[in-house]
């Protein structure tokens, strides 16, 4: 089967990480990257091995790319998902995929006017880790799940050039990595919250640099979730069970453990997982369901519904995007 030929617009931390995972995965080839600064896309494209090199349009227009990986900030990825999905190409989206729902709304309107694949790229979403937790989520491991707890915090310094750093362009705790846990709640349930509400510690120019928030959802059951970008945290997930607990001791990066802890029972431990590439499980999953236009670990349904949930957060917080 032919590989993959992916183009990849920004050329960042992240959007080199992607592309060490293409170069591990087992269905992509890197063909062109895109920047708003040629001499950082030639230097990009000289390291990684790109056949060529372009501004953010030449990449989408390029007829010998198939999939684009947008690795922009938060606020672009609505212009380049339209503009990605009209020339035809496959998206993946780097998370969070826009700043509030009408935003992905619009965008995915697109998406599904132009037939093309699409996908939020939660990363974590589509290792043999999480699959192992779905599966014991589906086989009632632990009974039925009455709470999840979950983090995901770093101590980052306070660089205000940064957009993570800018609240009206979708920078923050809850943006950054606040969506993470939100998502692996919304993932344990199975459905979506009916309430949630968020608080925060203001920097800057108000983003939230540390933040807790709560989901409630049907029958009473709880998530509630931490996050920060100035602000180490432990970075696990437990899910509370009426028989047990399942604690993910590296939910995001999936190299730790899953241990099952039942009462009268010695506790299961499982893992950690050999891994060839974080990046590259999402990578071949859009070769794997190119056909289908969405994988199943993170469908279209599924970026809409956090985007409502986090606007609700955000809303709650008196965080709104201005």
């Amino acid at each position: 089967m032919a590989k993959v030929r992916w183009g990849i617009l920004a050329t960042g931390r992240i959007a080199h990480r992607f592309a060490q995972g293409l170069a591990k995965s087992k269905t992509g080839v890197l063909q062109a990257i895109g920047s708003r600064d040629l001499g950082r896309a030639a230097e990009f494209a000289r390291e990684h091995g790109a056949a060529s090199f372009g501004f953010y349009e030449d990449v989408a227009n390029h007829l010998d790319v198939d999939a684009v990986y947008i690795a922009t900030p938060h606020h672009m990825h609505e212009t380049h998902t339209v503009m990605c999905a009209q020339r035809g190409k496959a998206i993946l989206c780097e998370k969070p995929f826009c700043l509030d729902l009408p935003s992905a709304e619009r965008a995915l309107a697109e998406v599904k006017k132009a037939g093309v694949y699409f996908c939020e790229a939660f990363m974590y979403r589509f290792t043999p880790q999480t699959a192992f937790v779905r599966q014991l989520l589906e086989q009632r491991v632990v009974g039925t799940v009455h709470h999840v707890r979950a983090e995901f915090g770093y101590a980052s310094g306070r660089n205000l050039e940064n957009f993570r750093f800018e609240r009206t362009l979708g920078g923050g705790a809850l943006m950054d990595v606040g969506v993470y846990p939100v998502s692996f709640a919304r993932m344990v349930f199975g459905e979506e919250p009916e309430k949630a509400a968020y608080a925060f510690e203001p920097a800057g120019d108000g983003y939230d640099g540390c933040g807790t928030g709560l989901l409630q959802f049907s029958a009473g059951r709880t998530a509630s979730f931490s996050c920060a970008v100035h602000v180490a945290m432990e970075n696990q997930a437990v899910v509370y069970g009426s028989s047990g607990s399942i604690t993910v001791e590296s939910p995001w990066f999936c190299n730790g453990r899953v241990v099952v802890r039942r009462p009268g029972l010695p506790d299961a431990i499982h893992g950690p997982w050999e891994m060839s590439d974080l990046y590259a499980y999402e990578i071949d999953a859009v070769a794997a369901h190119l056909a289908t236009k969405e994988a199943p670990e993170m469908t279209v349904e599924d970026t809409l519904g956090q985007a409502q949930v986090v606007g609700a957060l955000k809303e709650s917080g008196g965080h709104a995007i201005s």
